[in-house]
């Protein structure tokens, strides 16, 4: 199962995954992908945003 959440007025995306552990590891890529996707712009990188370190976050884990 995975759950994908878009909050549109901060423009903030999340998501979260469960399943066995070859699921976990294809959804977890597919988690990336999107947060990749989705990306960040300068200002967000410059200003520390929660968007640049929900990235951070998902690309370290």
């Amino acid at each position: 199962m995975m759950q994908i959440g878009v909050e549109t007025v901060w423009q903030v995306i999340d998501g979260s995954f469960s399943g066995d552990k070859k699921t976990m590891k294809q959804l977890k890529m597919l988690l990336r992908e999107i947060y990749l996707y989705y990306g960040v712009t300068a200002e967000d990188i410059k200003n520390e945003m929660e968007r640049y370190k929900l990235l951070l976050a998902t690309l370290c884990s």
